[in-house]
Parts: C-alpha cells; structure tokens; sequence
C-alpha cells in the first residue's frame, strides 16, 4: 500500500473476491460503485505518520511529550492534582493513536458507559461517571506515570488498541486506532509544562505538547 492503513489483508481478499462475482453476474455499474467505496475506505482507515523511533532517539527525548493523535486540543486544565489535555479527532483525519513517549504500558481497561456526542460540552467529558472509554495507563522515564483515556463518541467506532499490560512502546510509534475519530484524554503529572493553546491543531507522534520543567541551581 501508498500508506499504513487499517484495512487487512483479508479485508481485501474479501473485497476482490465480491469484485469478481459481481462482475461475473454483469453488474458493472454495482462493481464500480464498490470500487470507488473502497478507494474512500482506504483512505478514511490510513494510520498517518507511523514514527517508530530507535532507542538512539528516543533517549534524546525522554523529558518530551508528544500528540498521542491528530486533532485540535480542546481543553488544557488542572484536575485532580493532574494537568488534563483534551484532545478531539476528526472523522477525517488520521485515525492512528500514537504512545505520547517511551513507555510501559501498567494497565489496560475498558470502562463501560454512554457515547459522548462530539459536540459536547467541555465539561461532559470530565463528568463523575464513566464515559464509554477505553484507559491505558503508561509508566514512563523516572517513574513518571500518565494516563491515555480514549473517549467513545457517538456515530464513532469503539478504539481498538494493540498494546496489553507490559507492553514497552517507543515513543510516537502506532499503538492503536480510533476509527472515525474520537475525543482522547491525556492525564500528566503537574512538572509538565504544556507546549501548544486551546483551539491548535497538532499531528499524532509528531507534534511536541509537553516538555518536562527543570530546575537549574546556580551556586553562588
């Protein structure tokens, strides 16, 4: 393929073969249609950017943070003595969810309840209850602990993540994918400083958002 995508391989042996019997009963113009439906398909279920990095690099880049999707952030606050970035992916962006930095993965959940309209307010994606999410909790450099938490919309579908508990992840490489796109969380320890505003748009694996505060002592 021209680009990482979501689409199997037996996705596509499926297609060719309906393909084949369609134009075999003469259905040409059916045949076409589907066609044309897979071409969007394609394209609608590319990954994006896959920026598997090597460990050279990402040693470089262990006080960084980076987009764990393509989408404009929606929302930076503190909440329960944690720095909270909201970020929204659009339905026709890249639907790849990225690890935001060098990781292992320390936990792995599916948390039940209600789809969240994309359009809500700021305030439902924080509510007491639940959301229907799914939660993936990373350990970090240091002993630096973070949490991904991706938001099930409405009209969306669930995500599917390919990383379990114990799992190491490099930084910005493809962990998963949120079919047509979905609200993602990422939780981070107070001494992150945040790069980019409310309303930017940032690119999943590539876009920095968070570098870690340092103290420098100057000794008299």
């Amino acid at each position: 393929m021209l680009f990482p995508n979501y689409i199997k391989k037996n996705h596509i042996f499926v297609f060719i073969i309906a393909e084949i019997i369609l134009w075999m009963l003469g259905l040409a113009l059916l045949t076409k249609f589907f066609l044309l439906l897979f071409i969007v398909l394609l394209y609608l279920f590319r990954l994006g950017h896959v920026t598997v990095q090597d460990k050279s690099f990402a040693k470089s880049d262990l006080s960084s943070i980076f987009a764990p999707a393509c989408g404009r952030i929606m929302d930076i606050s503190k909440r329960d003595q944690k720095i909270q970035i909201l970020l929204q992916i659009p339905w026709h962006l890249s639907f790849a969810i990225h690890a935001p930095a060098m990781a292992e993965v320390e936990d792995f959940k599916t948390c039940s309840g209600k789809d969240i309209f994309r359009m809500s307010k700021v305030d439902d994606f924080y509510r007491e209850f639940s959301p229907h999410c799914l939660e993936v909790k990373l350990k970090m450099a240091s002993d630096v602990h973070a949490e991904l938490k991706l938001i099930k919309c409405s009209f969306g579908l669930f995500p599917d993540v390919w990383v379990r508990q114990g799992d190491l992840c490099h930084q910005g490489s493809v962990i998963g994918v949120f079919p047509f796109g979905g609200t993602v969380s990422l939780s981070l320890p107070l001494n992150y400083e945040i790069i980019p505003k409310v309303g930017d748009m940032v690119t999943g694996g590539l876009s920095r958002i968070a570098n870690l505060k340092t103290e420098i002592l100057v000794g008299s």
